[in-house]
């Protein structure tokens, strides 16, 4: 008996030891390749798999957008995409955020975690400026600077995270080598129905070189679904639309459609509810009319 339960505890130590080991390699295998350790949601998988030249997650709060976006930027940059052949090394690139503190607090933070040290030469931190061992370089740009700091540079990739100022997008997409660069936008509508809105279901909604990616906050399943549905009282019917279902709302102003490229967008999102009156005329436009109330949202 008392030999039995020897035998056990030598192999429980064992197991152990085993597990202890197994710790420690994943520890280290963590720090050494960070990147490696990146799994998209079922959700966003699409978006990394897409041979589009452009790429658009237009989607709510919370479900990945900037994890998916800084992947990208990495496998980029290593040379090491799992799901499609890129560029080979060395690229350039571009990291888009709307202003400094966004940058240093999201792109700058995501990269620099899944960027594997050994591969690091240089970090500019003063011009935001990262530079790999392979020759690969990538510039943390801010859209607050304006559109002139966008001219002269030629870049393979350029990622936005969140929505660009349309003088900042135009600017930056002509920044071609050989080949237009590809781009990737990760987004929340919260401006309402911006130049993106427009762009995004207008003729370009036809075009095979853009794809676009929504999601919502209950596609993330790393989320605690009960603190979700605290955050439903706390928003507005509009905010509800953009924050958790990534919808484009209509916050205000006076506005005219193209219908092709209304029904075009009602087709791939939430049926929409009105609150006032829309009106089609002898050109086929759309305009609307206020309620008693002087309210006017059409909430997609």
């Amino acid at each position: 008996m008392l030999e039995t339960q020897s035998l056990l505890d030598s192999r429980r130590r064992k197991e152990l030891e085993s597990l202890i080991q197994l710790k420690s390699y994943l520890n280290s295998a963590q720090q050494e390749t960070p990147h490696l350790f990146y799994e998209p949601t079922l959700k966003l998988l699409p978006f990394h798999k897409s041979e589009a030249q452009q790429r658009w997650i237009v989607a709510a709060n919370r479900v990945g957008k900037s994890e998916a976006g800084s992947q990208e930027a990495v496998w980029y940059m290593l040379g090491e995409h799992p799901y499609k052949t890129t560029p080979a090394p060395p690229v350039s690139g571009w990291a888009v955020s709307l202003d400094y503190p966004a940058s240093v607090e999201t792109a700058q933070e995501k990269i620099l975690k899944k960027i594997p040290p050994r591969e690091i030469a240089s970090w500019n931190k003063n011009e935001g400026i990262l530079k790999l061992r392979n020759g690969s370089k990538l510039g943390f740009k801010s859209c607050d600077s304006g559109w002139k700091k966008f001219q002269g540079a030629e870049k393979d990739f350029i990622w936005f995270d969140e929505e660009p100022p349309n003088d900042v997008w135009k600017e930056a997409i002509i920044r071609w080598k050989r080949n237009p660069p590809d781009i990737w936008v990760t987004m929340t509508p919260v401006e309402g129905m911006t130049w993106t809105y427009s762009y995004l279901t207008g003729k370009n909604s036809e075009k095979s070189d853009i794809d676009i990616f929504g999601a919502t906050i209950w596609d993330n399943p790393y989320l605690n679904h009960s603190e979700i549905e605290k955050l439903t009282s706390s928003y507005s019917e509009e905010e509800l639309q953009i924050r958790l279902y990534g919808k484009y709302v209509n916050l205000s102003g006076h506005c005219v459609f193209s219908k092709k490229a209304l029904s075009a967008y009602m087709e791939r999102t939430a049926t929409p509810k009105f609150t006032g009156f829309i009106h089609e005329d002898r050109h086929g436009k759309l305009t609307w009319e206020e309620n008693k109330n002087g309210f006017f949202r059409i909430i997609f």
